[in-house]
């Protein structure tokens, strides 16, 4: 399943705490698994962040596009906060597919809080190809 937001721009981060190291890219966030509980009404969802940037061309090889994972979390959420997750963008048509609901929702809450420094206005659904 593939649910992700993105950046509208790069965004430069400190991916090296050690070194101070910092790289520049857009950050795409995906929710990679989702997994009901019945006994306790609770959701696990697996948020991963990556780094997308692109590699330039070299004498051996062509420009391509490198996704590095930068961080992994494992969120659990209430049947309640599930509710409000998807209805963070106001009505969502009853037809909607699970995914849809959950990246919108996925979008409106790191509209809510947004990470790595940005603004809420920062933040886009990822374009399907």
């Amino acid at each position: 399943m593939e649910v992700r937001i993105q950046s509208k721009e790069p965004i430069i981060i400190n991916n090296d705490t050690r070194s101070g190291k910092t790289e520049s890219g857009i950050i795409e966030i995906e929710i990679t698994k989702v997994e009901f509980n019945p006994k306790t009404m609770s959701w696990k969802l697996i948020v991963v962040d990556y780094l997308v940037t692109e590699v330039s061309a070299s004498e051996l090889t062509e420009a391509y596009i490198s996704s590095e994972r930068i961080s992994r979390k494992e969120v659990i959420k209430t049947s309640q906060e599930m509710d409000g997750l998807f209805s963070l963008l106001g009505s969502i048509d009853s037809s909607d597919t699970f995914n849809t609901r959950l990246i919108s929702g996925l979008l409106g809450e790191t509209q809510q809080s947004p990470v790595y420094g940005t603004a809420p206005d920062q933040w886009q659904i990822k374009p399907q190809p």
